[in-house]
């Protein structure tokens, strides 16, 4: 069989990111749970644990339209969101949690540190996996997906 690891990401306005968070807190509502006994293996950690996701990115927001004077446009990428995951005939040869945290290391190489606002790791599922949330902030403290996703094209 083959072994696969998969990383896909998707960017998203700030209208959806309380749906994304509500879904990662009411597990048991999902369809897909192949394995509900593993879900006292899934784990969720947060930047700031007082807030939600959409809180935290609106005190950016706000930041920013201090800075700028200008307001953060309305369509906006606020959010990041990253799911990193393996075949599961790897399930039994890979060390998850050490798994996760090379993930979290390379995450924060690339886009930098502190801009992971919540990660969780789903080991409820077919393939565990996790997810990995993070708010696009440039080194001016702006909003700017673009920097590092390039534009639309």
């Amino acid at each position: 069989m083959s072994r696969f690891c998969i990383m896909r990401f998707q960017k998203y306005k700030l209208g959806s990111v309380a749906n994304i968070e509500r879904h990662q807190m009411h597990r048991e509502r999902l369809k897909h749970r192949k394995h509900p006994e593993r879900e006292c293996k899934n784990v969720t950690w947060r930047q700031n644990p007082e807030k939600t996701m959409t809180q935290v990115i609106r005190g950016v927001m706000r930041e920013q339209e201090k800075q700028t004077g200008k307001k953060v446009r309305k369509d906006a990428v606020a959010l990041v969101e990253f799911v990193l995951t393996f075949s599961p005939e790897m399930e039994e040869e890979l060390d998850f949690d050490q798994w996760h945290r090379a993930n979290l290391k390379w995450l924060e190489e690339q886009f930098g540190e502190g801009k992971i606002i919540m990660h969780t790791t789903n080991h409820d599922e077919l393939s565990q996996h996790g997810h990995y949330y993070l708010c696009p902030v440039d080194e001016r403290g702006y909003l700017n997906a673009s920097r590092y996703f390039g534009k639309k094209k």
